[in-house]
């Protein structure tokens, strides 16, 4: 059984995330999300998820795609790798947050064997998640 790991804020989820999702579930038997924690994406995006880490952790969790959500850890960013020890890790084609030595990092926590694939993008011009943030502030 085959273990794909996506990483990300899936705030005000939409197509571009559902179609992430979906492609994820073709590469493998089991998804795992592990969401971004509510102060990581204030550290990183300058502003708070729409929705906190709890209500996004139940609204991936209800995809059908998905087998589970997972909050991140605080601190130990490949603490979910080290438990899960994914087959694949999926990346977005945009996410650029602690990809750039991860083959590295997981030959340090003995996952050799981990593939990275990086999805493309899915309309990035309408499918974004900065540009369907601003309409959902603007509703707001």
């Amino acid at each position: 059984m085959t273990t794909i790991m996506l990483f990300g804020t899936f705030d005000g989820l939409h197509m571009g995330h559902i179609h992430l999702l979906q492609s994820a579930k073709e590469k493998a038997d089991r998804v795992i999300v592990i969401l971004a924690r509510d102060e990581r994406v204030n550290e990183l995006k300058g502003h708070y998820p729409l929705h906190t880490e709890r209500e996004r952790k139940k609204i991936i969790e209800s995809i059908k795609f998905v087998e589970r959500g997972v909050i991140g850890h605080k601190t130990d960013i490949y603490s979910a790798m080290k438990k899960y020890k994914p087959d694949l890790i999926g990346l977005g084609y945009d996410q650029n947050i602690f990809t750039s030595d991860l083959k590295i990092q997981l030959k340090k926590i003995g996952l050799n064997k981990t593939k990275i694939i990086r999805f493309p993008a899915y309309k990035p011009n309408k499918c974004k998640s900065s540009i369907v943030r601003k309409r959902l502030v603007q509703e707001i």
